[in-house]
């Protein structure tokens, strides 16, 4: 009975582990994080899931990235985090096209939270940045952790105002 209920765990989360999971062998300096393969499958694993998006855009060439990447990936608590994402790991040249994951400008590196239901959560930006630029620019992961809660707390709110058909039984 246990290993029935195993299996059919197994085969309803298949579809969405196939989506998600393509996985890159050297992680581009996350460890052991699991990134959708790209933003396109990242919102569609998002929709099926009702997960928020994190979008990491960096380039190899940014030196702001190749301090802040590592710090992400030694975070015990981004790492927590990260179960309720479907993170998606935009890397040299792979960020989207669309000003929807630009919203202050196209910087290095930028972390932008998107909605399970395909909306860019703008008013996510990081606190400790003052003033009207690079407000998606992170330095520290306590500042993404704050971020990834905000994400997470404006996500559920919009999964709470679905409205479910009531059906009346006459």
């Amino acid at each position: 009975m246990f290993s029935n209920k195993i299996s059919k765990l197994f085969l309803s989360n298949l579809n969405s582990f196939a989506m998600i999971i393509n996985v890159n062998l050297s992680s581009r300096n996350f460890g052991s994080f699991a990134f959708a393969k790209n933003l396109d499958e990242g919102l569609k694993v998002a929709k099926s899931e009702s997960k928020p998006v994190m979008l990491i855009v960096h380039k190899a060439f940014c030196g702001a990235c190749r301090i802040l990447i590592p710090k992400l990936a030694a975070s015990d608590e981004i790492k927590k985090l990260s179960d309720n994402f479907v993170m998606v790991n935009a890397y040299n040249g792979e960020d989207p096209n669309s000003n929807d994951y630009a919203p202050d400008g196209a910087y290095v590196p930028r972390i932008v939270f998107i909605r399970s239901d395909g909306v860019t959560l703008t008013q996510v930006k990081n606190a400790s940045i003052k003033g009207d630029e690079n407000k998606y620019y992170y330095q520290t992961s306590e500042d993404v952790a704050k971020s990834m809660k905000l994400a997470m707390q404006l996500n559920n709110k919009v999964k709470s105002n679905l409205s479910v058909p009531i059906l009346k039984i006459e």
